[in-house]
């Protein structure tokens, strides 16, 4: 009996050891306890699957705060290929040359807290980034404030709250600004946010690049020092890829290595990089379901595109925006440096049956987004 007893004992010992250990395993550490794909808590999980699987949960046509968008999340919220949601939240200035930045209404942060928990309790994580707007119009890309410096005071104050109510609420990755390209050049000042705002947050830190049509613009890029606190360089992906209204699957395919405007623009985000040594992530990225949608994928206008060697015709094109999307991620999952997207939009309401905008929902591209999400693709 003593014998029997020599032997099971330490194996119940061994257990005793072995089965918390199991249970108390972070999910997010998939690698070290999956070896297929899985669903757990509403989300995919397993090897080969890109770490951001992201949607950008855009508050058009209704508010954050209406029951339609509370709605139009749940829906989101119910797809298990999605592992990230993007939240925004809303800044502005009288004009581009102000310098004063404020945020648009108080009752943001009760509203974001309130979705930030929803999509964490639902086992998804959070990307929260800034969108500044000028009351009085134009792109926030031309940003000339008459003080430099006391915009960036404003900015810093204003940003350090949105990065404090992330922290509070465990948001995994957060904006320092959103495609404010002629003031991101200050490096110094720069340098001051990025510290001020990791003193508050201790999340992951991004911001989000607009695209570029010209080397120079891409080359600029390389002065801005500041990339090298960053934990993931984000882009807004709307590169111009063919001038044809009706490519093929081979001219999309040489277009991000030989662009229309002469661009190779795998190898500049390669070098980008390379260059401050961080990853890269598509912060926002999406093709419209409209003829022509490859020229200028930025261009929101009735019938782009805007500069196309052809005129369009705004015809619904569902076929050409999936061929897009198909060759998007073929040429990047080749990519170690590139690590996933954040996909435009999801909208807050249900989209009409002729809508040729860039929301995603009841839209056949979205099968397509979420078959690569999964590794279908």
């Amino acid at each position: 009996m003593k014998k029997v007893w020599l032997i099971i004992l330490p194996l119940i010992i061994i257990g005793i050891l072995i089965i918390p250990m199991i249970e108390s395993v972070n999910p997010y550490q998939k690698d070290l306890v999956i070896n297929e794909q899985t669903e757990m808590n509403g989300t995919l999980f397993g090897p080969g699957l890109l770490d951001f699987r992201g949607i950008d949960f855009t508050p058009w046509p209704n508010g954050y705060n209406t029951r339609f968008a509370f709605e139009a999340l749940e829906n989101l919220l119910k797809i298990p290929e999605i592992n990230y949601v993007q939240l925004r939240f809303f800044l502005y200035q009288q004009s581009l040359e102000s310098s004063e930045v404020k945020s648009y209404d108080g009752s943001q942060d009760y509203i974001l807290t309130f979705l930030i928990q929803r999509i964490h309790k639902s086992g998804k994580k959070v990307s929260l980034m800034p969108q500044l707007y000028a009351d009085s119009g134009g792109y926030v890309a031309n940003l000339n404030p008459e003080n430099k410096s006391l915009w960036f005071k404003s900015y810093s104050e204003t940003l350090l709250h949105f990065a404090e109510l992330a922290e509070n609420n465990n948001v995994e990755l957060f904006s320092l600004g959103n495609e404010m390209t002629s003031i991101f050049a200050d490096n110094a000042e720069w340098d001051k946010i990025i510290d001020s705002v990791k003193e508050i947050y201790h999340g992951e830190i991004t911001v989000k690049l607009n695209c570029w049509y010209k080397e120079t613009q891409f080359n600029n890029l390389l002065k801005m020092h500041w990339f090298q606190k960053l934990d993931y360089i984000g882009i807004a992906a709307y590169f111009d890829l063919t001038d044809k209204m009706n490519p093929t699957e081979q001219d999309l395919k040489k277009a991000w290595f030989a662009s229309r405007q002469e661009l190779n623009i795998v190898h500049d985000l390669e070098v980008l990089s390379k260059t401050y040594n961080k990853p890269i992530i598509f912060s926002e990225i999406g093709y419209r379901n409209i003829n022509g949608c490859n020229i200028e994928p930025w261009n929101a206008d009735e019938k782009p595109p805007r500069f196309g060697i052809e005129l369009g015709n705004g015809q619904e094109d569902g076929a050409e925006a999936i061929l897009c999307t198909k060759v998007l991620f073929e040429t990047f999952k080749k990519q170690t440096w590139w690590k996933g997207t954040f996909w435009y939009y999801w909208p807050t309401g249900i989209l009409s049956k002729d809508d040729t905008g860039y929301g995603i929902r009841g839209k056949s591209i979205l099968q397509k987004i979420l078959d690569e999400y999964a590794g279908r693709g």
